[in-house]
């Protein structure tokens, strides 16, 4: 249901009175805004893995509030300074009014960044004392908001896309962090211990910084893949066909594998040696699943009926759409790979493969993208964008994979010959129950 929120977003936008011009401006803006949020998203895996008590949670909580004030600041900037008009006309390649939507977006999603950091803080909460329905019903309500209020808000600002689209999303998670707060307002408390495997020290501002750096090049990487993948479609030949088509591939192709990315935390915080078995086969499953869904849309018209009837999309964005579906089938095993193993090391609490596994990403999608580009300057653009997103997940499963059975899955393989690491292995498995 996370993931929902984009392609409804991506629905109201694309009934505004040019849907291309629209939603190319969204497909920009909204790239924008996850990067700038990618730090604050990290905070929710510390919760995870970390949080134990209130003091861990108090120090977890300032240190992203900090950064969250940061990156409200630049939305502000990029919203109220001659440098966010740059930024879209050159970087984005966007026309002038495309480029005032974006700039619009930017300015009402600015409390979005302090609501998100609020938001992990509360979805820690509840995930460590695995009352994980309350995270379901919040971000049910989040998708609902979302919805309804960019249907109201665009059918009365038709000419305003960038307006009606970032108040929806900030009504949206304010109302999913409301909720939150009144389901945790008990476990905060923390009277009782929560489910993280164990660990013996307090934490301090340095270890949580050091902790979090591998994960902020990880995040980083991952949603800065999107402003990167934007860019360059914007140096094809028709680049708002392709930044509206692309636009709506991401999110729905996101959406559909979305179960998949869950795997870190369920395997954080119920991944022992008596259940990881289980959680291979669970995770095997619905892989299979989300392919043969995936091939169902690429192999009949339901895919391309979505794309025209759904979303709206006309002409060539519609055409480059429909060729382009055949990468959906990729995404479940590689997703599955990199987020399984990365809820392995999160369990762990050892993070630098993740900042590895991010560095790696950036670099191989910049360097086929500029070959692309210089080959086939006139490439189908949304084709393009989904090729550059295949390479990048194609990276992280495959350096996570080699990351992790070159170091603790090599370790595993003789841990059972050790008496005090099996003493442990049990200890660990009670405190999970």
């Amino acid at each position: 249901m996370i993931t929902l929120t984009a392609p409804f977003l991506n629905f109201g936008v694309s009934h505004a009175l040019n849907p291309e011009t629209a939603l190319a401006a969204f497909g920009a803006a909204f790239s924008l805004t996850i990067i700038f949020n990618s730090l604050v998203f990290t905070s929710l895996k510390l919760y995870n893995s970390l949080l134990k008590d209130k003091n861990s949670f108090v120090t977890i909580l300032g240190i992203y509030m900090s950064i969250a004030c940061a990156a409200s600041l630049i939305f502000i900037g990029l919203a109220a300074t001659e440098a966010g008009h740059l930024v879209f006309t050159r970087w984005f390649n966007l026309s002038p009014g495309a480029a005032g939507h974006s700039r619009e977006w930017m300015l009402w999603v600015s409390p979005v960044p302090l609501l998100v950091a609020f938001r992990c803080a509360l979805q820690g909460v509840t995930t460590v004392y695995r009352k994980t329905m309350n995270t379901a019903v919040g971000t049910f309500l989040r998708m609902g908001t979302a919805l309804v209020a960019v249907i109201v808000l665009i059918r009365i600002f038709p000419h305003r896309p960038g307006m009606a689209s970032g108040a929806a999303f900030s009504l949206a998670i304010l109302v999913e962090v409301v909720y939150l707060f009144w389901r945790t307002r008990k476990m905060l408390a923390f009277s009782r211990p929560t489910s993280v495997a164990p660990y013996d020290f307090d934490l301090s501002v340095p270890y949580v910084l050091r902790y979090s750096f591998p994960l902020w090049l990880s995040s980083l990487a991952w949603t800065g893949s999107f402003p990167l993948v934007n860019f360059f479609i914007a140096q094809t030949q028709n680049p708002e066909a392709g930044l509206a088509g692309f636009s709506i591939l991401r999110a729905v192709n996101v959406c559909l594998n979305s179960p998949l990315p869950s795997m870190v935390t369920v395997v954080v915080i119920l991944g022992n040696r008596a259940t990881i078995s289980r959680l291979k086969i669970m995770g095997t499953g619905i892989a299979l699943v989300l392919t043969l869904i995936s091939a169902g849309l690429v192999f009949t018209p339901m895919g391309r009926d979505l794309l025209s009837d759904i979303f709206n999309l006309r002409g060539v964005a519609l055409e480059w759409s429909a060729q382009a579906l055949i990468f959906f089938i990729f995404t479940p095993a590689l997703f599955l790979a990199r987020f399984f193993l990365e809820g392995r090391f999160m369990r762990l609490k050892q993070t630098r493969a993740m900042g590895l596994a991010g560095i790696m990403r950036l670099f191989i999608m910049a360097g086929a993208g500029l070959m692309i580009t210089s080959w086939q300057s006139g490439i189908n653009g949304v084709w393009l964008g989904m090729t550059l997103m295949t390479l990048a997940s194609v990276s992280d499963a495959g350096i996570t994979a080699l990351a992790f059975y070159l170091g603790p899955g090599q370790r595993s393989r003789t841990r059972a010959q050790d008496p005090v690491a099996e003493t442990k292995d049990r200890e660990e498995q009670a405190i999970d129950g």
